[in-house]
C-alpha cells in the first residue's frame, strides 16, 4: 500500500502536470534583488515545485536541505550561466526557450535592447538585429572587413546604439585578423582612444579575448562588467579595459 504522504505527492504532482520546472543556473547578486520571496518549510523538492505551481506570481524556486524558497524573479532555463567566480545557485524556472526584457515575457516578433543592441524576439529567442553585408555610405573595406571610423566621442553603450543605427556594430576581430584591426587603427585613429567590440573579456561574437592582444596587466578591472578600448603604446594599439562610461571614439563594423 502506498504511504499517503507518497500518494498526496502524486496527485499533487498530476494536477501539476500542465506546468514543468527546468533546472537552471542563477546569481546570487539577481536571488537578492527579488521583488517579493517566500520560504516554505517542505522537505521534498516535489512539494516545493507543487507549491511554486499554484503561486502565479512564483517564477523560479531553490530547493536544499534548509527547505524551499520562491522568488518573482524572470530567468530563461536556456540563459547563459553565471561566468566563472560569480556565487550562483541551483533553482528551477517555469521558463524555457522563452525572451524575457526587463522582467516581462516577451512574445514572438517584440523588440528589446540587449547590451546596447536591438534584439527581436523570434520562437523563444532574443535574435540581434542583423548586419548590413553592403559596404557602401561611410563604410569603407580594408584588410579587417568593412569598417568606418567615428571620429566623435561617445559612451560604450551610445557608440554600440550608433554602429546598430548603421547596421553595423562595434568592430569585432578573430584572432587571425587582429594585427589588421591593429593596423586599422593606427592608419584611422590618429593616436585617439577608441571603443573595440568587447564586453567583460569577450568579443560581441562570443569568442575570448586572447592574452597576447591584451596589454601587459590587462584586463585589471571587474571582470564581469568592464568594456574595453584600444589604446597606442609604442608603436602598436592594444586592448585595455576601462569603464564603458568613458567617453571615445568609435569603429563601426558591418558584415
Amino acid at each position: 500500500m502506498t504511504p499517503l504522504p507518497a500518494l498526496l505527492c502524486l496527485v499533487l504532482a498530476a494536477a501539476s502536470a500542465s506546468t514543468v520546472w527546468h533546472k537552471a543556473l542563477i546569481t546570487q547578486d539577481r536571488l537578492g534583488a527579488a521583488a517579493r520571496t517566500q520560504t516554505v518549510p517542505v522537505s521534498e523538492e516535489i512539494l516545493c515545485a507543487i507549491t511554486a505551481t499554484h503561486t502565479p506570481w512564483c517564477h523560479l524556486f531553490t530547493h536544499n536541505a534548509s527547505g524551499c524558497v520562491m522568488y518573482d524573479v524572470l530567468l530563461d532555463s536556456l540563459a547563459d550561466p553565471p561566468p566563472e567566480g560569480q556565487d550562483a545557485a541551483a533553482c528551477r524556472t517555469r521558463h524555457r526557450n522563452v525572451c524575457i526584457r526587463e522582467g516581462e515575457v516577451l512574445q514572438d516578433g517584440e523588440e528589446a535592447e540587449v547590451e546596447c543592441f536591438p534584439h527581436t524576439c523570434r520562437e523563444g529567442v532574443l535574435e540581434p538585429q542583423p548586419k548590413s553585408t553592403t559596404c557602401d555610405g561611410p563604410f569603407a573595406e580594408h584588410a579587417v572587413g568593412c569598417v568606418h571610423f567615428v571620429d566623435r566621442n561617445m559612451r560604450w553603450c551610445e557608440a554600440r546604439q550608433y554602429c546598430s543605427s548603421l547596421e553595423a556594430d562595434l568592430a569585432v576581430a578573430q584572432p587571425e585578423n587582429f594585427p589588421s584591426l591593429q593596423q586599422f587603427y593606427l592608419d584611422n585613429a590618429g593616436g585617439q582612444e577608441t571603443w573595440v567590440g568587447i564586453k567583460a573579456t569577450k568579443w560581441l561574437d562570443g569568442h575570448a579575448v586572447n592574452e597576447s592582444e591584451w596589454y601587459p596587466g590587462e584586463p585589471n578591472g571587474d571582470l564581469n562588467t568592464f568594456c574595453a578600448r584600444m589604446k597606442k603604446k609604442d608603436d602598436n594599439y592594444l586592448i585595455y579595459d576601462i569603464s564603458c562610461d568613458s567617453s571615445y571614439r568609435v569603429v563601426c563594423m558591418r558584415g
